[in-house]
């Protein structure tokens, strides 16, 4: 964010989101998690972990830093992941990260107990 790089910190802010509902379906008993949108990796979790019904919101918005902020072909003709993203977006990826990424801590945290 610092060096003004949005697209990978968008794209960042979504791998941690994944990464953190994967956890939560790890911890449920699952051997293997396919898929990298947080919206599909929100289903089936709302019922073990209330909180998360709440950012459904912001998994959608997460999930459209997936294809365009790492390929290039995902945006239109010319265009560039680092003309297009800008510092709000990067911020409120930040954010949502940040909230789903709490709420799968503190799940795991509770279960350790």
């Amino acid at each position: 964010m610092r060096g003004g790089f949005f697209a990978q910190a968008s794209l960042i802010c979504q791998q941690a989101a994944e990464k953190a509902l994967k956890a939560l379906h790890f911890l449920r008993g699952a051997r293997v998690v396919l898929g990298h949108y947080v919206v599909e990796l929100l289903d089936g979790l709302t019922d073990d972990h209330p909180a998360l019904r709440g950012v459904r919101e912001v998994a959608q918005q997460l999930d459209q830093y997936y294809i365009p902020t790492r390929y290039p072909n995902g945006l239109p003709a010319g265009a560039v992941p680092s003309a297009v993203f800008t510092k709000r977006q990067a911020d409120d990826a930040v954010v949502g990260a940040r909230a789903i990424s709490e709420i799968a801590r503190a799940a795991i945290r509770g279960h350790r107990q």
